[in-house]
């Protein structure tokens, strides 16, 4: 009786089971398709490097938010060559003016046209010395004046021939001479626009900046319709973000944590050889380093071989010049010094330091691939030939300021230099982000009137002059290696390395990883 009745209770169930499963199936046919998966059209992008200010006009360091917002009068490829920008067309009149013609058509994000005025404005306020812009002596010390001739039409007049003129000006960022003007520095670099293919929508100082396409942008509308830049300057925590999924991608992965983002299933890295190279300047103008014999001797004492193989897990390429291997001038034939502590005692003892001497070693902390461990393994390989470095890390923005020393105070005496309170050595990198004609880091690090603040002599003016006035290529390449061979001696660093430059993204982003530390958001997309 019990077996009978659950018998016909199974039987029930299943009868219904199946009458639910039916129901089901049809329920199915009839029901409208699922949506297609939607792509995403935003992306997060953590990096490591802070802007200082949003205004273009001001810092000498390239900043991917500015590049987006503004575009230049030159556009850089992937690849750091020269493409029409803002500017069509340019040429050379005579040997010191440039006739550049301009892009007609162009609004800013505010709906003003962008004329040969917004051109002059920009240029006569970065050669306003009340503007205090970093970028002059960097990148325009030698504009004498510019004049419009029509809407679309200006010419500049410089001070000598400058054939890289075209380069340089990739780095110019354009703004609106009327917005600005109407609600001034301070208000602008606050909300800043531009012609660019993103719009600003918001900074928060520090913390990030958001972008938003600008549909209307005269090369089509962007594919990533909103950018957000996230500031971290510890690389374990961008790791850690991009493995946790909340961010897209990351600029500057650390050569430690490449094998644990390739092993990661849904992530992609790519490599590519940056422009930055990395090194350790030298004080030329305080004792003991006044000796050229002292700063060789540093050279032969470091085992850049050893630091490349194991802190950066072979993500570094060993640079004997004091350029990269992008820009005109780089000698693949030059020989590094070699890694030779008993050559280096040597030569310290012919200096007069037979038992090495004091001394310290500032530098960034975030700012480059494991620059840290970087400078601390220096110290540790200086110490092998006696000389005792005491190492100070720093924010970049710090260290930078403390770098740059009294601007009040001459370079080309070494006043400031030996002012400076860098009285050793400082670890830092430079990076050609202009493109790769023009010599950017010797003229930034080594000419008088520009950033010789700690090595700077009549010698390598003269050359620098003569090779940044050549209009012949073949001639300006000869020069340009033959003052790598005049630098290489002297050794006014501590000749070190190119950086590869790390990228960390999910699959199913494409991108053009580039050299100069720019990201690209207009040639991304999601697959």
């Amino acid at each position: 009786m019990f077996g009978s009745a659950l018998r016909g209770v199974v039987a029930g169930r299943l009868r219904l089971s199946v009458l639910f499963a039916v129901g089901l199936v049809v329920f199915a046919a009839c029901a409208p398709a699922a949506p297609a998966a939607v792509a995403k059209t935003d992306i997060i992008v953590t990096s490591p490097f802070i802007p200082t200010t949003l205004d273009p006009m001001i810092d000498s360091v390239p900043y991917s938010e500015i590049k987006l917002i503004m575009d230049p009068l030159f556009l850089l490829t992937a690849d750091m060559k020269v493409q029409p920008g803002l500017a069509t067309e340019w040429k050379a009149l005579d040997a010191t003016t440039w006739e550049l013609k301009l892009r007609s058509g162009v609004k800013f994000h505010n709906g003003d046209p962008f004329t040969a005025m917004d051109v002059k404005f920009n240029f006569d306020r970065i050669l306003d010395p009340a503007t205090n812009s970093r970028q002059v002596p960097v990148y325009y010390t030698k504009v004498k004046s510019v004049q419009v001739v029509d809407d679309l039409t200006v010419r500049i007049t410089t001070n000598g021939s400058w054939p890289a003129l075209p380069q340089l000006l990739s780095f110019m960022r354009i703004a609106p001479a009327k917005y600005f003007q109407s609600v001034g520095a301070e208000a602008f670099a606050q909300k800043p626009v531009g012609t660019g293919p993103y719009k600003f929508v918001e900074w928060v100082k520090d913390a990030h900046v958001t972008l938003e396409a600008n549909d209307a942008y005269w090369r089509g509308a962007p594919k990533i319709k909103r950018v957000t830049f996230s500031y971290v300057p510890d690389g374990a925590t961008r790791v850690a973000q991009l493995l946790s999924g909340s961010v897209d991608l990351v600029q500057s992965i650390a050569p430690s944590d490449a094998a644990r983002v390739k092993a990661t299933s849904d992530l992609e890295l790519a490599s590519i050889r940056g422009m930055n190279g990395m090194f350790v300047g030298i004080n030329t103008f305080v004792k003991p380093f006044n000796d050229v014999r002292v700063r060789q001797a540093l050279n032969y004492a470091v085992n850049w071989d050893a630091i490349i193989s194991t802190l950066l897990g072979g993500y570094a390429f060993r640079n004997a010049s004091t350029i990269g291997a992008l820009t005109n001038g780089y000698d693949p034939n030059l020989k590094p010094y070699a890694y030779d502590p008993a050559k280096a005692k040597q030569l310290l003892a012919e200096a007069g330091y037979p038992n090495g001497f004091a001394t310290t070693l500032d530098g960034p902390i975030g700012r480059y691939n494991q620059d840290k461990e970087v400078a601390q393994a220096v110290v540790a390989d200086l110490a092998k030939v006696g000389v005792q470095v005491q190492y100070v890390g720093a924010e970049f923005n710090a260290f930078f300021t403390k770098f740059l020393g009294d601007a009040k105070l001459p370079m080309n005496t070494g006043e400031r230099g030996r002012a400076s309170s860098i009285q050793g050595l400082y670890l830092l990198g430079c990076a050609n982000t202009t493109g790769g004609d023009f010599d950017l880091c010797n003229q930034l690090y080594f000419n008088s009137k520009v950033r010789g603040i700690y090595y700077n002599s009549p010698d390598v003016d003269a050359l620098l002059n003569q090779e940044g006035a050549e209009i012949n290529p073949d001639a300006r390449l000869g020069q340009a290696r033959a003052l790598e061979q005049v630098l290489q001696q002297n050794a006014p660093w501590i000749f070190g390395y190119d950086e590869a430059k790390l990228f960390g993204y999910k699959k199913g982003l494409t991108f053009d990883p580039r050299p100069d530390d720019f990201f690209d958001a207009y040639a991304a997309t999601w697959q």
